[in-house]
């Protein structure tokens, strides 16, 4: 029998009775900031910080991915990342304006 002995502050936890917002997937899906603003009952800047952070997070996965798994083009998950992660800054720069290549 395997045992693994881990601490519990390390484990990803999802609050089931806790209300999300879907600024995130909105924005993918339509890249307008007016309506994300308006859907989500953000504050005007707070969807260009909340964007740009959510775009932070894309990208840093990424860049793990790439660093843990050796350079293989035809790897799903990598191709996967690279993909969501140049269509949300792409859509992100168009809608703010921006030139961010971060």
């Amino acid at each position: 029998m395997l045992q693994v002995f881990t601490d519990v502050k390390v484990i990803p936890v999802v609050e089931l009775n806790e209300t999300y917002n879907g600024y995130a997937w909105d924005f993918y899906n339509h890249g307008v900031s007016v309506a994300i603003q308006r859907d989500n009952r953000l504050k005007a800047g707070d969807d260009f910080r909340l964007l740009q952070d959510f775009l932070l997070v894309l990208k840093a996965i990424k860049t793990s991915l790439l660093e843990l798994w050796p350079i293989n083009g035809q790897d799903v998950v990598l191709q996967t990342f690279t993909a969501v992660e140049y269509n949300f800054r792409s859509k992100f720069n168009n809608a703010f304006g921006t030139n961010l290549g971060i």
